[in-house]
């Protein structure tokens, strides 16, 4: 048998291709072969143009198949803003709170690090000899590329950058984040120095000089004098110190005794020194009675080789060297400084924190343990501290509001209600009706309550879900494990939500806080991110975006119903974005629903609740 292919004409009749095959007939098409009609016929000796000898084939578009290309993973740039979105329009001050958001390609899901460093060379962009202040975590990178790292400006970078800059009336900072080699940098943001930012700068406040005396410097440690022929001139007997000397701001070493009122720098060279916490200590030598102490506080080395650390001798060093350290009975063996007898030397004690310790979680205002033997100057940073403290450190004092910047009124621990206003200044913001998030809110929260009372405390309404968890713990349980729970608990731990299994039920409102107790056995912080929390029931996966842990989250939502609105409002903006935005401008419920509540949104009716309770306000 031969097969023979023909091609159709414009006037309908078929002429051969001249492609005939013997035996089996089998064609290839080539990629426009779409465009003409063909007629395929089989004969024995000559073809007979008719059927049922042949067949009319009419070819289809294809997309033509590619051969997969590895996707090129890219960082496209970083930007710095306040952390509540807004741009930085002017000179930073240190405390202020900053958000840093990177840009990705082709990187979903993956980690990355970002660093901040203090920039003190020429030319724009970033340069290795500038000075690495600070590490973010590994930080995840979402679905629409976006990674995000909020970090404040603490005070204690001022000090790093004190020791190189030139001029320490502004700083510049900028965040640098890298990928495999490719990096990108933000722009520079300017911080200003002033008296009265909270900063460690070595400076002895004269009100309050230290009176506790018996406390001297150790005999195996490093130390550094002002006079080269003083026996307080001393290696460190550990290694990671090569050399310990005083100089002026170019590292030169200083030629005579320095002056009052000079600022000299104290400079240490060595090994491995990098991330290692030490305690600098600054003392005035007796040759008659106990040295003094000037100040001392703790510090960690900022780079790996060499470090400068200015130190100004002001004027509570002079009088300390001319009277003592306790002003109520002067010391009268002490020399003048005014017959130039007065010596200053620098102490390095490494502590022992240098080891890797086990990790500890600290509260940035938590209540700091004074001494007498603390610096001055720290005496004074804590107290600066205590005053910007907005509440106390008891747990039930927080406001969370405060720390934000939502109100300048701290509630201490009291807790506000949502009002309208709170909607129409969200609605004014990204252009919703205030309705719709309250209609919202409603359905959420399964009517106006946002709290319950359970066991005499007043709690948020949650709502746990058990597939959630599954998935938490599925990131460091064994398979194993996980069916152990399953098993044990179905209603903890589950890979089927409870809304899809028929034989499952959520329970009331109150027995999601006995589910909650029992699955923070298992871990803490999955079972409250396994919830959906307060009067807008927002997931609790999402806490990183407005507190520091899932902890923090829980105990800001029990307290006050305002931060659930503050929770909504991140939520809004910077999780799911213009996607639900657009639909809540357009009173799309069945879309609003389906981005808040899943793809299963209607088996509970969510979008025809929503419009109903929209209708009734």
């Amino acid at each position: 048998m031969t097969w023979e292919l023909f091609r159709q004409r414009k006037d309908g009749s078929f002429t051969s291709t001249n492609i005939k095959k013997k035996g089996t007939g089998i064609f290839t098409f080539t990629n426009n072969a779409y465009e003409n009609v063909y007629k395929i016929e089989g004969y024995l000796f000559s073809s007979e143009g008719k059927e049922p000898m042949s067949i009319i084939v009419k070819p289809q578009k294809a997309e033509v198949s590619k051969q997969e290309v590895p996707k090129t993973k890219e960082v496209l740039g970083v930007t710095l803003s306040h952390q509540d979105g807004s741009k930085i329009t002017k000179a930073l001050s240190y405390m202020d709170q900053l958000r840093a958001v990177a840009k990705f390609k082709n990187m979903a899901g993956e980690k990355v690090t970002f660093s901040l460093w203090e920039d003190d060379t020429k030319g724009s962009g970033h340069n290795k000899e500038n000075i690495l202040i600070a590490l973010s975590g590994p930080v995840q990178i979402d679905s629409k590329g976006n990674a995000r790292w909020d970090f404040t400006l603490l005070s204690t970078y001022a000090l790093f950058a004190m020791a190189r800059e030139d001029d320490n009336k502004q700083h510049e900072y900028y965040v640098l984040v890298e990928y495999n080699g490719n990096s990108k940098a933000s722009g520079n943001v300017n911080v200003n120095v002033d008296e009265n930012s909270f900063i460690p700068k070595i400076v002895i406040n004269k009100q309050k000089v230290a009176t506790k005396t018996e406390a001297q410097p150790k005999p195996d440690t490093a130390k550094t004098s002002t006079n080269k022929n003083s026996k307080n001139n001393k290696t460190d007997t550990k290694g990671l110190i090569h050399s310990i000397r005083f100089g002026n701001k170019d590292g030169i070493e200083i030629n005579g005794s320095p002056k009052f009122g000079d600022t000299i720098y104290l400079i240490i060279k060595g090994e491995n020194l990098l991330s290692k916490f030490y305690t600098l200590k600054l003392w005035e030598h007796d040759y008659v009675g106990k040295n003094d102490l000037l100040f001392t506080i703790p510090l960690i080395f900022y780079d790996n080789n060499e470090i400068k650390i200015p130190i100004t001798l002001n004027q509570t060093f002079q009088q300390i060297g001319e009277y003592g350290n306790n002003m109520n009975n002067k010391d009268s063996g002490e020399y003048s400084w005014r017959d130039k007898h007065q010596e200053l030397f620098a102490e390095i004690i490494f502590d022992s924190l240098s080891v890797k310790s086990s990790v500890i979680n600290v509260n940035i205002y938590e209540e700091y343990k004074k001494n007498y033997d603390q610096s001055p100057a720290l005496v004074d940073a804590v107290e600066k501290i205590e005053r910007k403290k907005p509440v106390a450190n008891n747990s039930k004092e927080k406001c969370y509001c405060y720390l934000q910047g939502i109100t300048t009124t701290a509630c201490e621990g009291k807790g506000n209600l949502v009002s309208d206003q709170h909607f129409e200044s969200l609605s004014k913001d990204i252009g919703v009706e205030a309705k719709v998030f309250k209609a919202v809110a409603i359905v959420e929260s399964g009517g106006r309550k946002s709290f319950l009372d359970f066991n005499g405390e007043q709690k948020a309404k949650i709502l746990y879900e058990r597939h959630y968890m599954y998935r938490f713990l599925k990131a460091f349980k064994t398979k194993e494990e996980l069916e152990n729970l399953k098993n044990s608990s179905p209603d903890l731990v589950h890979n089927v939500g409870t809304y899809k299994d028929p034989n499952a039920i959520y329970g009331t409102e109150k027995e999601q806080f006995k589910k909650i107790y029992e699955a923070k056995k298992i871990d803490n912080d999955s079972a409250i991110k396994s919830c959906s929390w307060g009067k807008f029931q927002v997931m609790g996966k999402y806490y990183n975006y407005l507190y520091e842990s899932p902890a923090e989250m829980e105990e800001a939502m029990n307290m006050c119903e305002v931060q659930h609105f503050a929770y909504f409002k991140v939520y809004l903006k910077d999780v799911v974005g213009s996607a639900i935005i657009t639909a809540m401008k357009n009173k799309n419920w069945a879309k609003i629903a389906e981005l808040y509540n899943g793809p299963d949104y209607a088996v509970k009716k969510y979008h025809i609740n929503m419009d109903k309770e929209y209708n009734k306000l």
